[in-house]
């Protein structure tokens, strides 16, 4: 299909040069030339036909607004806008000028006067596929899913074979949680395009989301065989090895990544998060601290860094670190929990009880949570309180032994024969 598409834009480009041997002052062919290149991503040439055609006719809105278009795919904003500005100017009925001023607008951040542009782009042509699937990606920018939605849906129906519209339609699921319907959109994108690396690699984040590690593995392997340099995928890949316990392979792909010049703080997170599972502490503390700075604004990376200084007795650093991540994030129950934990580990034991209900309010089914409850609740003598708390946490995860354990010894202080407990099935009741 590709392949096929470039012979034709050479076909193209071949009779518009004829045309302008034949007629050099016909600005509409040179102008169509200029478009020609615009779609090859050869925007310098493109600028230059379009200047010329221009300086040939500087009435034609279509011409003008095209080089604003070139100009925008140059991220040469404010030159696209004064273009923009001035298609509309000449022209104000002029959907395509709208649209790619609205488009302008949107790669600015300027999401309000975008849909303004777009909105009166689709008032002017209601049946344009390319006008109302821009509008859905800024409603999707602007976390208005549900519009999103609608607008990529009916492009869609408009030309039911645009990979580009399908595959937004597709992101629009994936951030509503609503991953069957996301996957089914990723395979008809990669369906219709099976080289698109970011259609794969988005179908595999969904994988992930799904817990179905071997089928996103695949994926990201795919995308990036397409696109070596993709720092993103292969970032992703180094956390999926990560989360699978393959820690060599995890740190060769974070390294790689952040090799390639990635500013992901979630990436050098990953490989701090690597090193911390490898008790490679001080790695992990300085690669926890460099993604701070990259952003600090991430309360999970913030208290990962806090759970390392714990892993090294840095108390203080860890309570400061994980204070702060709950600040960042006041319903952040692991952060809470792994603050309840340290609490434990230096004895103050009212605090860490405190922390762990907290967590639990926030989710309770965390079976962790409450097994380090019941824990701190033998640890100051209250030995009922303990048991109930393991048992629950047993019920919730029957595979985990510590927690088998922690019930045994518990039992044992209560001069107790140990209860019996669920089976451990391998499986985890709540999934």
């Amino acid at each position: 299909m590709e392949t096929k598409n470039v012979d034709r834009r050479d076909e193209a480009l071949a009779d518009l040069n004829r045309a302008i041997e034949l007629n050099p002052g016909d600005a509409r062919a040179i102008a169509r030339r200029g478009e020609a290149y615009g779609t090859m991503g050869r925007f310098d040439e493109a600028l230059a036909d379009f200047n010329r055609a221009i300086g040939l006719d500087a009435t034609q809105a279509w011409i003008v607004a095209d080089r604003g278009a070139a100009y925008r795919g140059m991220d040469r904003y404010a030159e696209a806008l004064a273009d923009l500005n001035r298609a509309v100017e000449l022209d104000p009925a002029n959907a395509r000028a709208l649209c790619e001023r609205g488009a302008t607008y949107s790669q600015m951040g300027c999401c309000a006067e975008a849909l303004a542009d777009f909105n009166r782009a689709v008032e002017l042509d209601p049946g344009n596929a390319f006008v109302i699937c821009y509008r859905g990606t800024t409603y999707a920018v602007m976390d208005r899913h549900e519009e999103a939605l609608a607008d990529f849906s009916r492009a869609i129906e408009l030309d039911p074979s645009n990979a580009s519209t399908i595959f937004s339609r597709g992101t629009s699921y994936m951030a509503m949680d609503r991953g069957d319907d996301a996957l089914a959109d990723f395979n008809r994108a990669i369906e219709l395009n099976p080289s698109d690396a970011s259609a794969i690699g988005s179908r595999a984040a969904t994988y992930l989301s799904m817990d179905r590690r071997d089928e996103a593995l695949a994926d990201l392997d795919r995308a990036i065989e397409l696109d070596p340099g993709d720092d993103w995928a292969i970032a992703v890949r180094g956390d999926t090895y990560r989360e699978m316990a393959r820690f060599d392979e995890a740190l060769a792909d974070l390294d790689r990544a952040i090799e390639l010049g990635t500013s992901y703080a979630w990436a050098i997170a990953s490989r701090a998060r690597t090193y911390l599972e490898m008790e490679r502490y001080d790695e992990a503390l300085a690669d926890f601290s460099r993604a701070i700075e990259l952003d600090a604004t991430q309360a999970w990376i913030v208290a990962e860094r806090g759970a390392a200084y714990k892993e090294t007795g840095r108390y203080d650093e860890a309570l400061a670190d994980l204070d702060r991540a709950i600040e960042l994030e006041p319903s952040y129950a692991w952060g809470i929990a792994e603050r309840g934990e340290t609490y434990r580990a230096i004895g103050r034991y009212d605090e860490a009880l405190a922390d762990f209900s907290r967590a639990i309010e926030l989710e309770p089914s965390y079976d962790w949570a409450i097994a380090q409850r019941g824990q701190t609740y033998g640890a100051i003598g209250r030995y009922d309180e303990a048991l109930a708390d393991l048992s629950r946490a047993i019920e919730l995860d029957p595979s985990d032994t510590e927690y088998r354990a922690q019930h045994v010894e518990i039992c044992r202080l209560m001069g107790q024969d140990a209860k019996t407990l669920p089976e451990a099935s391998g499986s985890h009741p709540d999934g």
